[in-house]
């Protein structure tokens, strides 16, 4: 459920969303060692799939555009969990040269199997740094805003709930 806002409201809620990731970003840069010194940019843009999306935009610059709607009202928790995810990407692309991204770019359209791969590899990476309650978190929040079917739709691709929570509790034996 999304609330609208207009004019003047709307700008500084914009700011604000924009700020708080760059806050977020600032702070967790630090456990991705393979973006030190990289240039990332946050945008707001709406999204036809999804929330978020991370794209590569030349040598150590990166841009992550972020569906206003979807996240004005995020706590920073749920904010977190998204932003580790595409972090998450940017480090997998930091280890591709041009080539390498383009066919990347290419597959994932291509291939369902080659993008679940791709995100669930996000999704571990962001268990692995330590992020992963607030990837759960975000998880929830989406599951929430999205509803039952797309959900279902969503877990084809990216691990589900169930598995962000077993996967925690193995981390912990």
């Amino acid at each position: 459920m999304h609330t609208a806002l207009f004019g003047k409201e709307m700008a500084e809620t914009e700011k604000g969303l924009i700020a708080r990731c760059n806050r977020i970003v600032k702070g967790i840069k630090k456990d991705y060692p393979l973006l030190g010194g990289a240039r990332i940019e946050i945008v707001l843009k709406p999204q036809k799939k999804g929330s978020m999306i991370a794209k590569r935009k030349g040598k150590r610059r990166y841009l992550i555009e972020v569906d206003y709607r979807k996240y004005v009202k995020a706590n920073y928790t749920e904010l977190l969990g998204a932003l580790v995810h595409e972090l998450a990407h940017f480090e997998e692309y930091s280890k591709m040269g041009v080539l390498g991204y383009w066919i990347f770019l290419l597959m994932s359209r291509l291939s369902r199997s080659y993008s679940r791969r791709i995100e669930r590899g996000a999704d571990m990476q962001t268990i692995r740094k330590g992020y992963g309650r607030a990837l759960l978190a975000n998880r929830k929040m989406r599951r929430e805003d999205m509803g039952e079917v797309s959900y279902r739709k969503a877990i084809t691709i990216y691990m589900s709930n169930e598995e962000i929570r077993k996967e925690l509790a193995d981390r912990k034996r």
